[in-house]
């Protein structure tokens, strides 16, 4: 359900770049993992592909910093 309710919202926000196709893929793949509901919440109204990328840096950063580097979903390591 809450997959679903982030992957909506994404979609209504208008991403249509690779940078923000990337983000919506990276929050499918991430969403289990605890933590990540909020930095993918802020991509309610993002428009900007420099805004999407910076969304999947922090994704990226959060795995990094709870030492869970090697769990980093494929889909928010890919490079567009």
């Amino acid at each position: 359900m809450r997959l679903i309710a982030i992957i909506t919202i994404l979609m209504l926000a208008g991403c249509k770049t690779s940078e923000c196709e990337q983000l919506i893929r990276c929050c499918e793949a991430a969403a289990e993992h605890p933590g990540m509901g909020g930095a993918c919440s802020m991509a309610r109204d993002v428009a900007e592909p420099d805004k999407c990328e910076s969304i999947i840096e922090a994704i990226r950063a959060m795995y990094e910093q709870t030492n869970q580097k090697d769990q980093i979903p494929a889909a928010c390591l890919e490079q567009e």
